[in-house]
């Protein structure tokens, strides 16, 4: 059985990042029960990045979080995110909105998460970072939701469409060329 890669499309503002916040209960759901099965361990991108220290070194960004890593496996996992030399004692302050959306992406890889639920991951990453969350996203081996506007990921990453309009969550039978047919029509 294959991992379910899911993208969630719709307007801005229909409720994408609410049906988010519902699942990860930061907010209570009008009607329905959410359930997980049992052992899924659920890792959260966010895009106003949330679970970062502003006044944290990217090294203790990691290091605080994740005390068990040697220095050196800290170092090599900002490097995969392309934080190298003395971009590691770098304030999270001082970062772009770009670097930042990297350094959460580490973050979340170390979580050991098995559902990942990442709101708009590809808001601030330039083509280079676009092609690293692309390779990311169809190596993670887990469960991924992921709410997108990018048509460059929804091409080359999912394997299902679900499409929120209305109030009303949809799974589109198709892959995203023809969910593109369909949506012109």
């Amino acid at each position: 059985m294959s991992k379910p890669i899911v993208a969630i499309v719709g307007r801005p503002n229909v409720g994408k990042s609410t049906l988010f916040r519902m699942l990860l209960k930061e907010v209570s759901s009008d009607s329905g029960l959410i359930r997980f099965g049992t052992n899924v361990v659920v890792g959260y991108y966010d895009q106003e990045h949330h679970v970062l220290h502003m006044e944290k070194t990217l090294f203790e960004e990691i290091s605080d979080d994740y005390p068990e890593l040697t220095n050196t496996e800290i170092r090599n996992t900002l490097a995969l995110f392309l934080f190298r030399g003395d971009d590691i004692e770098k304030t999270v302050s001082v970062l772009s909105g770009g670097e930042r959306a990297r350094l959460t992406l580490s973050k979340l890889i170390l979580s050991h998460m098995n559902l990942l639920v990442m709101d708009e991951p590809d808001v601030f990453l330039d083509f280079e970072n676009l092609n690293g969350l692309r390779d990311l996203i169809n190596a993670y081996e887990g469960t991924l939701l992921v709410i997108t506007h990018s048509r460059y990921l929804l091409a080359h990453c999912f394997d299902r469409i679900w499409h929120l309009e209305n109030g009303d969550l949809q799974e589109f039978e198709g892959n995203f060329t023809e969910y593109s047919y369909c949506r012109l029509q």
